[in-house]
């Protein structure tokens, strides 16, 4: 998928916690799942808002609905540049004791994204992800003493 020509997801299927709202929250993609019928229901074409924070898909939205929009979204663009002021800020506590911050990822090509924003490790990875292998190809493992090796390398690449 060219995240850069996907602008969002509208599904038949699936909730929130589903595979796919996931992927698209991680990727920073709206997501509006479970809404059973939107595939027949739509016209293809059809000026459409997605607002993944609340599952909400507003078909032709008015003029108002677009201001009051854009209004969320330079609020969270002010809020973000916020939190990049934060990026390098240790953490921690008052008495001294440093917390290490991780992140989870859901692909590995989000360490980078991970190392911009301050985290200093990874939290979880999911079961089966695709680990980049020393030969830069990428494939699922088995669990297997040979898989684990090949898994504990992709890792390894990860730090």
């Amino acid at each position: 998928m060219n995240r850069e020509q996907v602008r969002g997801l509208v599904l038949d299927l699936g909730s929130r916690t589903s595979h796919t709202a996931i992927m698209a929250q991680s990727l920073g993609i709206p997501a509006v799942v479970g809404l059973h019928d939107a595939t027949e229901t739509l016209e293809t074409g059809a000026p459409a808002l997605i607002d993944g924070y609340h599952g909400l898909l507003i078909v032709h939205p008015s003029e108002e609905t677009l201001r009051e929009y854009a209004e969320i979204e330079r609020q969270k663009g002010a809020i973000a540049e916020r939190l990049t002021q934060l990026r390098e800020t240790k953490s921690t506590t008052r008495d001294g004791c440093h917390i290490v911050l991780s992140a989870n990822i859901e692909l590995p090509d989000e360490v980078d994204a991970v190392l911009a924003n301050g985290a200093e490790g990874i939290g979880l990875l999911p079961h089966g992800i695709s680990l980049p292998q020393s030969n830069g190809a990428a494939r699922r493992k088995k669990s297997n003493s040979k898989s684990t090796e090949l898994s504990l390398n992709g890792l390894r690449q990860i730090r």
